[in-house]
């Protein structure tokens, strides 16, 4: 299996397509009534994710005020990840690391921090290791902590500036879903 639930996924967006192809869209009832032994709420959360990572949007509403989508950001099958957790928070780390040169974990959390969203120094540490373990990002440096502690310096790698919104993070495989790219993304691919 590429990825957790790669085959569900993987499923779910070829029906998905070709409901499209037939149809110009799909919808959590059609979706439910191809997929019975799934209930509402976990088709319902797939959908969420996949609007909220623009891979597919919103076209309308259909019978019974049912939302109707349609893909708009073909490729790979994005993987079933429950609720975006930190989907929000990853994205503004995202935005200030493409907005950044070279920095520490404690500047990407100031730098990504607004009034509506304080990001944590350990967050953004957590996220840039992350990223750091799939090739996304380089430590280029060392700086020492007023307590005499050493803390990476990290920079952007050129090839993995791939777009505006934040990869998905698959620590399991030490991968990650880039949604940019629509592809999943290893430490040794080539962009």
């Amino acid at each position: 299996m590429q990825y957790n639930n790669a085959f569900n996924s993987a499923f779910y967006w070829r029906v998905m397509e070709t409901l499209q192809k037939e149809y110009g869209y799909f919808s959590v009832a059609v979706l439910s009534a191809v997929f019975p032994g799934k209930g509402q709420a976990a088709i319902r959360t797939y959908l969420v994710n996949l609007h909220d990572m623009g891979a597919i949007e919103l076209v309308g509403t259909q019978q019974a005020n049912t939302a109707a989508y349609r893909i708009v950001n073909h490729g790979e099958a994005p993987p079933l990840v429950g609720r975006l957790a930190g989907g929000r928070q990853q994205q503004a780390l995202w935005t200030a690391i493409r907005s950044l040169g070279t920095f520490s974990a404690l500047e990407l959390a100031v730098s990504a921090s607004t009034d509506d969203q304080e990001i944590t120094q350990r967050a953004a540490a957590a996220f840039a290791r992350d990223l750091v373990k799939i090739g996304y990002l380089a430590e280029v440096a060392t700086t020492r902590s007023p307590a005499n502690r050493t803390k990476p310096v990290y920079r952007l790698l050129p090839r993995r500036n791939t777009g505006p919104r934040a990869p998905i993070i698959l620590r399991q495989e030490q991968a990650s879903f880039d949604v940019n790219l629509m592809r999943k993304i290893s430490k040794g691919d080539a962009t």
